[in-house]
């Protein structure tokens, strides 16, 4: 109770108020493991920072997996990764997204930042992020895609059938060691120079 009306006193320019911070604290102490072994003003700043992306329309559920994720998985400290979950919703705005929709496709991109780490696999979901945007190809279709060429069995195979019904001379060992971001500008490129629009195949 301490800690909610701590994170509600003063945050009434983020929308915040007592019902606000109740629900996201709720919400982390379901979805966040460690939120009751922090210290006292970080689990405010973590229930303040919780309700105000509620209120631009990232659910509290989903700001609690993604700081469980990060102190879990990536070791970051909860106050980075509240941080970080502000700087998704910064992200999202400045190239016209959804911050929901942004917080979604982090969700949906942590086997990447498990495999790059924390800072290469930020940039990995930031250009996968907007190269959704600009094919208008939904995220988690284009990690579909990339993930195509996780093996070399899989390259082979979809780098086989791509050269040989668009023409195009890709490399199943080259596409293999790309990262997702690389493999789908890869596509792009090849695709378009056979005068085809990316956005516009099935």
């Amino acid at each position: 109770n301490a800690d909610i009306a701590a994170a509600a006193k003063g945050s009434a320019s983020l929308g915040v108020g007592l019902d606000e911070a109740a629900s996201a604290a709720g919400a982390l102490f379901m979805g966040f493991s460690g939120f009751n072994t922090i210290n006292a003003s970080t689990r405010e700043e973590l229930i303040k920072t919780t309700a105000a992306l509620e209120n631009v329309g990232v659910s509290a559920e989903l700001t609690a997996n993604s700081v469980d994720f990060l102190t879990k998985a990536l070791g970051v400290s909860a106050e980075e990764a509240a941080a970080t979950q502000v700087r998704l919703a910064e992200f999202a705005s400045s190239i016209g997204v959804a911050p929901s929709v942004m917080a979604e496709n982090f969700k949906q991109s942590q086997p990447i930042m498990v495999q790059y780490g924390k800072v290469v696999g930020n940039q990995v979901f930031e250009q996968l992020t907007k190269q959704a945007k600009a094919t208008g190809v939904a995220f988690g279709d284009l990690l579909s895609i990339a993930g195509q060429f996780d093996t070399f069995e899989g390259a082979a195979d979809s780098v086989g059938k791509l050269n040989s019904i668009l023409g195009t001379n890709m490399s199943a060992t080259e596409m293999l060691t790309m990262k997702e971001n690389e493999r789908i500008e890869t596509l792009i490129r090849s695709i378009q120079a056979q005068g085809i629009a990316f956005k516009d195949l099935g």
